[in-house]
């Protein structure tokens, strides 16, 4: 397909999977967006003003389910000019019924995209550091065969660091054993080697194969160390203060991405520091999770839907200049102990906390509040928080955390 500067008014795309931001930035550039979603989102697709149709379906990940949800509605892919996904579990899926010249990414990519032995293969192959892998189809094996020091263990296509442990001994891993409960076990494991370094997220925008936005997150704490009580918090770092990093950070995110063959779009990535180098984690062809966009636009002047948009429709990539960082900003996921929410401070309160630009709560009072401890996107809210200097916004998402938590009363 060449690309153009503009599209005609009306553009039928398919969006499988349902993401409020990727729906409006499509209907920014005029698109007639269809979506296809699991039904405990069809309200919201329906109310969103971003989305001309809906289409339900049992399970949107599902080739077959789509093409049967479309076929009752007298559609097919052949209906679209583009197909698409913005969202983690459904991304295969939309390049399948795009197939080429409908989807920006093939059915290769998107495989190695979300299978992370797959992946880490590519990225192996490549010559960059990544952990060693394998596969099983039971953990219980693992009791036989556990290396000294333990090892990482997690689903092929998981998200979230749900069901991901590291397992340091023989103990540990009964432990995983029994929570699972019988039979559960059984399944497609990845088990990989355990990588020290503190952990980092590197978020960006591809064209053409060429990284053309970058920024790097450190994580207060691993992602791993959720499933002990660990806090999901992430400080946004300026390049003018980590020239080192960002230097490590964009030679491993470009030639990662040129290895996994995801050459327009947006990306994901997770890596571990080390004295001489960067780990290659994992990585997701998606906006990342929580309100990282919003950290990244603050900084940067950079929306990156807007980049996902534009490199889904074909349109050239945005020619606005970067702006310089004038501050620094952090997000966390606000905790909550589980159970029957019987109090919780409100989003007007949060927003007064020194620091906090915007929260977002995904609970309220009378609701089931579920274990933070079970995956990494479990929370009772987000909250956007700024400051001078890395130190001053690491002080407020410390003091938010613990104030939100404190308020927090569960019957």
């Amino acid at each position: 397909m060449t690309r153009t500067e503009a599209l005609p008014d009306g553009t039928p795309v398919l969006l499988v999977g349902w993401r409020p931001a990727s729906a409006r930035a499509l209907a920014r550039y005029g698109c007639s967006v269809t979506c296809v979603v699991a039904p405990k989102d069809a309200a919201k697709a329906r109310a969103s003003e971003a989305v001309a149709r809906c289409v339900t379906v049992p399970a949107p990940e599902n080739v077959e389910d789509c093409l049967a949800g479309l076929a009752r509605r007298s559609l097919s892919p052949a209906d679209f000019s583009r197909i698409c996904s913005g969202s983690e579990f459904t991304v295969t899926c939309a390049s399948v019924l795009g197939g080429p010249g409908r989807s920006p990414i093939s059915p290769a990519t998107a495989v190695a995209l979300r299978d992370k032995f797959v992946q880490k293969n590519h990225v192996r192959d490549a010559g960059l550091p990544v952990a060693s892998c394998r596969v099983v189809d039971d953990l219980a094996a693992l009791e036989r065969d556990l290396p000294d020091g333990g090892v990482v263990v997690k689903p092929l296509a998981g998200a979230g660091a749900k069901h991901t442990f590291h397992l340091c001994d023989r103990d540990e891993l009964a432990k995983r054993i029994a929570e699972l409960g019988p039979g559960r076990t059984r399944g497609l494991w990845l088990v990989e080697e355990y990588v020290p370094g503190h952990e980092y997220q590197i978020d960006g925008i591809v064209r053409d194969g060429v990284v053309t936005t970058l920024a790097v997150s450190r994580y207060r704490q691993n992602l791993i160390e959720i499933h002990t009580g660990g806090l999901v918090s992430s400080i946004s770092l300026p390049p003018a203060g980590h020239p080192r990093l960002y230097d490590r950070a964009l030679r491993l995110a470009g030639e990662a991405l040129r290895a996994i063959g995801h050459s327009d779009g947006v990306f994901h990535l997770e890596a571990f520091d080390q004295p001489e180098q960067l780990v290659f984690g994992e990585c997701a062809g998606r906006v990342s999770g929580g309100m990282t966009d919003r950290a990244i636009q603050e900084m940067f002047g950079v929306d990156l839907h807007d980049g996902w948009a534009r490199a889904v429709l074909n349109l050239p990539a945005s020619s606005d200049p970067v702006r310089p960082c004038r501050a620094v900003y952090g997000e966390v996921y606000l905790p909550c102990p589980p159970g029957r929410l019987v109090a919780m401070p409100s989003a007007s309160e949060t927003t007064e906390r020194p620091g906090v630009v915007t929260v977002r709560l995904n609970v309220s009072v009378g609701q089931y509040m579920p274990d933070m401890a079970v995956a990494s996107d479990i929370r009772a809210g987000t909250a956007l928080v700024t400051g001078a200097d890395e130190a001053e916004v690491h002080e407020r998402i410390t003091d938010l955390a613990a104030w939100f938590r404190a308020s927090c009363e569960v019957g």
